[in-house]
């Protein structure tokens, strides 16, 4: 008995390390530049088909970094953008504009990454406020 309750013990005490450090490490697996291969973007108003929708293919020149200090930086043809992101979870991103608190706004996109592994990424964004019906909806297609 005391052998299996050692045993019990150790195995806890390793599941806990484990799960721990997997959990610490994953906001530096989406850390880095990344190639945007599809930003595709849906917008309407209650119902099922979108009112307006766009796919851009990127090109070599388009990425999107995640840096360590929280910052994400975008270029998608000539636009370039800077966001603050915030690992939420092992699946969850939100990303808002760096200048929301300067200009009272208070939206940021709440995005959830699946797949992410060491050579692409999809995240697929939501707003964290809708209302009346309107909803928006993007996904974002990455590759190193």
């Amino acid at each position: 008995m005391k052998k299996l309750t050692t045993l019990i013990l150790i195995s806890l005490i390793a599941a806990t390390l484990f799960s721990c450090i997997k959990n610490e490490r994953w906001p530096n697996a989406i850390q880095g530049k990344w190639t945007l291969k599809l930003d595709s973007i849906a917008q309407g108003v209650s119902g099922p088909s979108p009112q307006y929708s766009s796919d851009y293919a990127g090109t070599a020149a388009d990425y999107f970094d995640f840096r360590s200090d929280n910052k994400l930086y975008i270029k998608e043809g000539a636009h370039p953008d800077t966001f603050n992101y915030t690992v939420n979870s092992l699946n969850n991103i939100s990303i808002s504009p760096t200048n929301a608190a300067e200009n009272g706004l208070t939206s940021s996109l709440n995005g959830t990454i699946n797949p992410l592994n060491n050579n692409s990424a999809s995240i697929h964004f939501v707003p964290s406020m809708i209302s009346f019906g309107l909803y928006y909806s993007r996904t974002v297609n990455l590759t190193k």
